[in-house]
């Protein structure tokens, strides 16, 4: 039988065909082969290591890792040496004063700031005294004034960041009453301005946490952010535990509320022109500080009140808790790295009568600043 020429081609094409699929398939089985061994030998590897006690770190690895630890331990002392020792911290030179003479510098500060609130603009409650109104008529007691000194510090300069960012109102600010030691029921007294709490030591006796609370009004969160900036700039050391924000829009004023509240005052209801005494002015924020309504008495004119709301505006109230922390003193922990840090020593029982939620425990312990002012060791960088 004889083969056309096709007959030929396809056999040869078929031929070729089978010798590379039955090359391909060794070269490939082989291939698989090598990788499954190979898989093999690492795993029994893995198996090897994890048999075999003080696998870990390696010695170079376990240098370089003390010797990272030990330059953190020379920066955080430096920085407490610098922010919190002796010499670096205000609060450490504050020495008893005659209550008289504490009590003059309270007012001092008091006409100061409100002097201050009064050109920016920020309003203030009436005879408001910045968390101290119980000594509007009384003085201190001699051993008190230490304690007064430093919340007075902090006061002073929380509310002048307030003032200095220029916000609406200053609401409140509340210090906790320290002085009244531990006869009251719940610490800090019945006052508006007061705090319940104590002030408290920090983890391990490094530094005392004094709390204080303030809320204010502001028509931006641009202000907000630079009073926290301006908290964090100081040369205290401020700890923010929390803030509170809430929003209220104003509505807008109705074209007959405007001539109403013009006829009301007495005066025209014509069109006023710049620097006209003849805008209205709407309460301030919290209703205070506003223009007289009385009749016959002139309203101050617009460049003196500032300026007009028309339009509706959103207005934040903002609660904010700071701590001024006071370093005390107390050496840094020193202890080489990989050694275990002793155990605290529990705390000494309370009174029954201690209040529970916002009391002496709550604010015994900053979160924030806890974790900064521990020693760093190779026993705690596994938490």
């Amino acid at each position: 039988m004889k083969l056309s020429s096709f007959d030929i081609t396809m056999i040869v094409v078929f031929a070729i065909l089978g010798v590379a699929g039955i090359g391909g398939y060794f070269y490939t089985s082989g291939d698989l082969t090598l990788a499954t061994e190979r898989v093999a030998q690492e795993q029994q590897k893995l198996d090897t290591l994890k048999k075999t006690p003080g696998i870990g770190l390696s010695p170079q690895n376990a240098n370089r890792l003390r010797e990272t630890v030990k330059i953190l331990n020379t920066g955080l002392a430096e920085f407490a040496k610098l922010h919190f020792e002796k010499g670096g911290n205000p609060l450490a030179a504050v020495k008893q004063m005659d209550g008289t003479e504490w009590k003059q510098l309270l007012d001092r500060t008091v006409a100061d700031l409100t002097r201050r609130a009064k050109g920016n603009r920020v309003a203030l409650p009436e005879r408001f005294y910045f968390g101290f109104s119980r000594y509007i008529p009384n003085t201190p007691q001699l051993q008190h004034t230490v304690l007064l000194q430093k919340q007075l510090m902090a006061l002073s300069e929380i509310s002048g960041i307030l003032i200095n960012a220029k916000v609406d109102k200053i609401e409140a600010v509340k210090r906790t009453q320290d002085e009244d030691g531990p006869r009251a029921a719940a610490p800090g007294g019945n006052e508006t301005d007061s705090l319940k709490g104590r002030v408290g030591p920090g983890e391990f006796g490094y530094y005392n946490a004094y709390p204080f609370e303030v809320r204010f009004t502001c028509r931006n969160i641009g202000e907000l952010r630079t009073v926290v900036n301006d908290l964090v700039k100081s040369d205290k050391v401020y700890v923010i535990r929390w803030v509170k924000v809430n929003t209220s829009k104003k509505e807008t004023v109705r074209m007959d509320q405007l001539k109403s509240e013009l006829q009301r005052q007495g005066e025209t209801a014509a069109p006023a022109t710049e620097g006209d005494a003849a805008a209205v002015t709407p309460p301030a924020p919290g209703g205070t500080n506003a223009p007289s309504a009385t009749p016959g008495v002139p309203v101050a004119p617009r460049s003196e009140r500032g300026p007009v709301d028309i339009f509706g505006t959103e207005t934040f109230t903002v609660d904010m808790r700071v701590d001024l922390i006071e370093w005390t003193g107390k050496p840094l922990d020193t202890q080489p790295p990989g050694t275990t840090r002793p155990a605290p020593k529990p705390p000494a029982p309370r009174p029954a009568a201690a209040p529970a939620a916002d009391s002496e425990a709550s604010l015994r312990k900053p979160a924030a600043l806890s974790f900064t002012l521990a020693q760093p060791s190779l026993s705690s960088l596994e938490s």
